[in-house]
């Protein structure tokens, strides 16, 4: 094992050591909240590479004299061990760059005067509070941080507070020194006063996130500060405020139009749809962002009980949607191509989906969930064709509706008759949207032949569905034209006849079909895809 090292070069030893270094460190910064990131997990991310060493002398030399290799300096917890440990990492550290995390627990954490003085060389910074602090009772790290020689190389830095922390609410220790920190590039806040949080910003960010501040933002603040960051790329807006904005919705014209055209992903998720309306509204950025499905786009995960009227909701977000979809803020980009509708278990509420493109279904360029809409899929599908764009409609290619458990279902209405483009439809837990779809035939008075809704359809998948009241092995069994099974034999019958045949037909965890009806109904569809399980109860939908 020894002999390997020991005929490699030293830098590439250095290397191999950084890179398992760098992997450790992303796995653990991916956590933000300081109980995932204590102080022994930064003592961890070399000890096993160091303890490797104990067998391999070549290697040990090599890594003690790369003064790359100790760049990650963790202080915190006030122990005399660490206190050790981070002096070593300083000293052997030399004169490179530093990735510094200062973890401010409940114990007080010692002065060490190598560190401050090293703060002119950390590159990234992460502050992890797990008690409130303002600038008048600061850890001895903090209160050096607003030195008007700290920090000047600083390029990333990260923020947060443990919202259990008594208080929940951070002032940031330096924001007096935030006419410094011209390199920054990176900012990531969690749980800072907003007003604590624009101190921070900077014309060179490329990144920023910010998540869970405190106080009111308004758009118009929020947009004026975007202005004055143009080379962003990456903008993650999360909770960005616990007080509601009262902005009406006619204000969206006085407010400034922003360009962003380095922009590759944007994130927003907020309380105030109205503030995220304006937002998107007045945000312009290459169209590549949204066929990239660099757009992600909803409301947090809670209960909405003070929206008595839940389509108002529903409207806001097909409003955004719709301009995403090239209405208004992007330009001329393709329309979204695939629509994923979901009422959520017990009817609580509705998630909505947009897809740029039919063969990509895994990273939606659309999300919007909110619940306590008690809506059913037919109510939503209604709602998504009444108050969205004919054009944007006519785009849609793929509509997927699904429904959990404890859902009431409901029928639509001809409104869907906007999907005229629909080529691939999968339903899923929806009998009444099943049977409505295949009873919404309409007579041509041009030549009398039944036409169905969505002429283009090609693929149609059922799913969870029940294709007769009783089994047709039952005794007496006999057939009746109400059920779902011969109701749709007809339609496939029709659109063969009229040159418009179904390709795919596709049917799964359904209850009362068989291989006959695989047999019958491929007389007209060119492939029936049948999973072959035969289902005779509804409990059995779930457990298969």
């Amino acid at each position: 094992m020894a002999s390997i090292p020991a005929t490699l070069i030293p830098e590439l030893l250095v290397e191999i050591f950084r890179a398992v270094l760098d992997h450790h460190n992303q796995q653990v910064l991916k956590y933000f909240w300081p109980k995932y990131f204590p102080f022994w997990d930064a003592y961890k991310a070399w000890e096993s590479l160091v303890g490797f060493t104990l067998v391999c002398q070549h290697w040990r030399e090599t890594a003690l004299r790369a003064a790359i290799l100790w760049r990650d300096v963790c202080v915190g917890d006030g122990s005399p061990l660490s206190r050790r440990i981070s002096q070593l990492l300083l000293d052997r550290s030399g004169q490179v760059t530093l990735r510094l995390t200062l973890i401010v627990r409940d114990t007080v954490t010692g002065d060490i005067p190598t560190i401050i003085a090293a703060l002119h060389r950390v590159e990234r910074l992460q502050i992890c509070l797990t008690k409130v602090m303002t600038m008048t009772t600061p850890e001895p790290y903090l209160r050096a941080l607003a030195s008007p020689t700290a920090l000047h190389n600083l390029r990333e830095l990260y923020v947060g507070l443990d919202p259990s922390a008594v208080g929940g609410v951070l002032d940031v220790p330096f924001a007096a020194s935030h006419h410094l920190l011209e390199k920054l590039e990176v900012l990531h806040v969690k749980h800072v006063r907003y007003l604590e949080v624009c101190c921070l910003f900077r014309r060179n960010l490329r990144v920023l996130r910010v998540e869970y501040t405190h106080g009111q933002v308004l758009v118009q603040g929020l947009l004026q500060a975007l202005a004055n960051m143009p080379l962003l790329e990456e903008i993650i807006l999360r909770s960005i405020s616990n007080v509601p904005s009262t902005q009406a919705r006619h204000a969206v014209t006085q407010l400034p139009v922003i360009a962003l055209p380095h922009l590759r992903r944007i994130k927003v998720i907020d309380d105030d749809l109205q503030r995220s309306c304006n937002l998107l509204d007045n945000l312009h950025f290459p169209s590549n962002v949204v066929t990239t499905s660099g757009v992600h786009f909803g409301l947090p995960n809670k209960w909405f009980s003070h929206n008595p009227n839940p389509l108002e909701d529903l409207q806001g977000f097909l409003v955004i949607l719709s301009k995403l979809a090239g209405h208004g803020i992007i330009g001329t980009i393709p329309l979204a191509r695939h629509l994923a509708l979901t009422i959520l278990e017990g009817q609580c509420g509705v998630r909505i989906e947009a897809y740029a493109s039919v063969a990509d279904p895994i990273a939606p360029f659309f999300i919007c969930r909110a619940r306590n809409l008690v809506l059913s899929l037919g109510h939503c599908l209604d709602g998504l064709c009444s108050l969205s764009h004919d054009a944007f409609l006519a785009g849609v290619q793929q509509l997927t509706l699904r429904a959990e458990e404890d859902c009431i279902d409901m029928a639509f209405s001809n409104s869907v008759s906007k999907l005229k483009n629909l080529q691939v439809l999968y339903l899923e837990n929806a009998q009444r949207v099943c049977e409505a779809l295949v009873q919404a035939r309409t007579i041509s008075y041009a030549t009398g032949i039944k036409e169905y809704p969505f002429p283009s359809l090609r693929i149609l998948t059922f799913s969870t569905v029940i294709f007769r009241f009783d089994s047709p092995d039952d005794e007496g069994y006999g057939r009746n034209p109400d059920e779902l099974i011969w109701q749709l034999l007809e339609m496939v019958e029709a659109r063969y006849e009229t040159g418009r045949p179904l390709e795919t037909l596709a049917v799964r965890k359904s209850k009362h079909f068989g291989q006959e009806d695989v047999e019958v109904l491929g007389v007209f569809v060119a492939r029936v895809d049948w999973d072959g399980k035969i289902l005779r109860s509804e409990d059995d939908f779930y457990e298969s």
